[in-house]
């Protein structure tokens, strides 16, 4: 994988304004610090974690999979294990990581059965890092062995079950 660093430019929401009688349209932009951008091809992945990767891209980011998921906290979620498949899913292979540990939902609940829920169902910020036993998110983080857990099925099984 290579990285890249430098700057990028976020678009923000257009506003009007009122301008002596006209209205103009404004489109804010913002700079943002220099981020590493992890340019990482399907090809560069182990062929798990791209059999991931392609499972998750392929389901929409406007549909829930999850009958009781909000399709908004659903596209957080989708762009965060899509961004932890291109960050650390070769780590997390070569950790021993699995599927189910990592995308598992609840067969009939999705994730409202939280005990069902893999590490990366239940939050949806973007993790930071994986260890052996944990996946680091900025405030917290989920293991992988916890007591209670239960093993449900990736998340793209469900859907496939709901088509």
């Amino acid at each position: 994988m290579s990285v890249e660093a430098g700057w990028y430019l976020t678009l923000r929401a257009p506003r009007t304004l009122i301008d002596a009688g006209r209205d103009i349209t404004a489109v804010r932009f913002a700079f943002h610090q220099p981020f590493r951008r992890i340019a990482a091809a399907i090809s560069d992945l182990p062929p798990a974690v791209a059999s991931w990767r392609d499972q998750i891209e392929c389901l929409s980011e406007h549909a829930s999979p999850c009958r009781y998921l909000a399709p908004a906290k659903w596209a957080g979620m989708r762009t965060s294990a899509l961004a932890f498949c291109d960050q650390h899913g070769a780590e997390a292979h070569r950790l021993g990581w699995t599927a189910p540990q990592l995308f598992s939902v609840h067969p009939n609940h999705g994730t409202l059965r939280v005990d069902y829920c893999g590490a990366l169902m239940v939050g949806g910020t973007p993790a930071r890092g994986v260890e052996a036993n944990r996946v680091l998110f900025e405030q917290t983080a989920a293991y992988r062995n916890r007591q209670g857990q239960e093993c449900g099925v990736p998340v793209w099984e469900l859907a496939a079950r709901a088509r």
